[in-house]
């Protein structure tokens, strides 16, 4: 039961935390914490919509940005731009924190 708490709470800091992050870097009104919660939580809620929808990978992409942009754009308090911004941030942020973490076990299980 604690492996699985911890787990939940690595994996809320690597979703959310970036958001924050990023939402501090370009001056949206709300950076808090739970703001952030509401943001990745619509925007996998987005995800699952659009993979749904069935769109071709690049429809699918271009849809998921636009319209995940907006969404950060109106859940943070910022503009669509800034929240495209937020979405790169968090993005690249959480690839490099997951690549070190599967570098990390690539490495202890060897």
């Amino acid at each position: 039961m604690l492996t699985l708490l911890v787990m939940l709470f690595v994996f809320v800091l690597v979703l959310v935390v970036p958001v924050m992050i990023g939402a501090r870097m370009v001056g949206a009104e709300k950076t808090g914490f739970w703001s952030a919660v509401l943001a990745v939580f619509c925007l996998g809620v987005l995800a699952v919509i659009v993979q749904t929808l069935g769109l071709g990978p690049i429809v699918a992409f271009i849809a998921s940005a636009v319209a995940g942009a907006g969404m950060l754009a109106l859940i943070l308090g910022t503009t669509f731009w800034r929240g495209m911004a937020v979405s790169v941030f968090a993005a690249v942020l959480q690839i490099g924190v997951f690549l070190v973490a599967a570098g990390s076990i690539a490495a202890l299980a060897s």
